[in-house]
């Protein structure tokens, strides 16, 4: 199961928790809910960004002038280089920071469409994507079901929300084919007898 690393400022903890209600702590790593109670804080956060495979951060007035936030920068840079994350999903939720701000570091300034938003429904929205994607990415069984699985589109889209769900349940599917003719059609009422 993909997992993703929360970067943000402590005094946007309200907007951040709510997202991390949404996505649930199997999905996420958030301070408050993830680091061990007695260890040192920078070990622990470098521990859950290792285990991360997608960092996304807050980007606010607050988390650019943050020291914690900007060591998580450094460290998810070189998780990125090395590829021991996937991907870097970056929002803006301050309406007084833009893309063009210089204390936001070149290589996520650049390459990443960064637009504002507090729409914690979006925000959720974009990271729930973004876990499907480095699910479907790492499993080698959804690699090959994406090959050979035929069908209409929206039935391979619900299918697909559906095997990667990221609320924990495990959805039930048979997927039969067979060539007994007969074998598969409605019956209807007319044809039901009572006894």
């Amino acid at each position: 199961m993909a997992k993703v690393f929360l970067s943000h400022s402590s005094r946007d903890k309200e907007l951040v928790r709510r997202v991390a209600n949404i996505l649930g702590n199997k999905n996420c790593t958030l301070d408050e809910i993830s680091f061990e109670a007695g260890r040192q804080t920078l070990p622990e956060i470098f521990r859950e960004l290792d285990s991360s495979d997608i960092f996304v951060l807050f980007i606010s007035n607050d988390s650019l002038n943050s020291k914690w936030v900007e060591k998580e920068i450094t460290h998810a840079e070189r998780n990125l280089t090395e590829e021991f994350i996937d991907r870097i999903l970056s929002v803006i939720i301050d309406p007084t920071v833009t893309y063009r701000d210089t204390r936001i570091p070149e290589w996520i300034a650049k390459p990443y469409n960064l637009k504002y938003t507090r729409n914690e429904a979006l925000i959720t929205k974009k990271i729930k994507q973004a876990l499907r994607e480095v699910c479907l990415k790492n499993n080698k069984f959804n690699r090959e079901r994406e090959k050979n699985f035929v069908g209409r589109n929206a039935e391979m889209e619900r299918f697909e929300n559906d095997t990667n769900n990221l609320d924990g349940w495990t959805p039930t599917y048979i997927i039969a084919y067979n060539f007994f003719e007969g074998i598969g059609r409605e019956l209807h009422p007319k044809s039901w007898t009572l006894n």
